[in-house]
């Protein structure tokens, strides 16, 4: 799949895993949103479900793509959120990973809160 934001000039390509929520997710695409902003981490509603068997993560690392089942919310790690204890990346609560960044992150941080996105499937 691929994560844009068009007013960035940012632009993610990432494989989804093999778990039930990463394809619950592709088969939702195409998806527009507006992205959140915690820390090194943007999140943003993908509006799926989780997979029952689906294991959940305490911890992540950078460019692993998770998804959070209280919002329904599809997120991409760079870096730490503010939870993270030192040398770690910590989600706010667990998260399935479902998939990784394999393109370059770029200028991530100028992402804002409210910032367009858009995940459109990649074959």
């Amino acid at each position: 799949m691929r994560v844009t934001l068009p007013e960035k000039g940012l632009s993610w390509l990432i494989k989804l895993n093999e778990t039930t929520t990463a394809k619950n997710i592709y088969k939702a695409l195409p998806k527009e949103s507006q992205v959140e902003v915690w820390g090194e981490e943007i999140y943003f509603p993908i509006g799926v479900d989780k997979g029952e068997d689906d294991i959940t993560h305490e911890f992540v690392a950078p460019g692993d793509v998770g998804y959070w089942e209280p919002e329904k919310c599809l997120c991409l790690f760079f870096g730490p959120t503010p939870e993270s204890p030192p040398g770690t990346i910590k989600p706010d609560s667990p998260v399935v990973i479902v998939g990784r960044i394999i393109s370059p992150f770029g200028d991530f941080k100028s992402v804002c809160d409210g910032d367009k996105v858009i995940a459109t499937p990649q074959p």
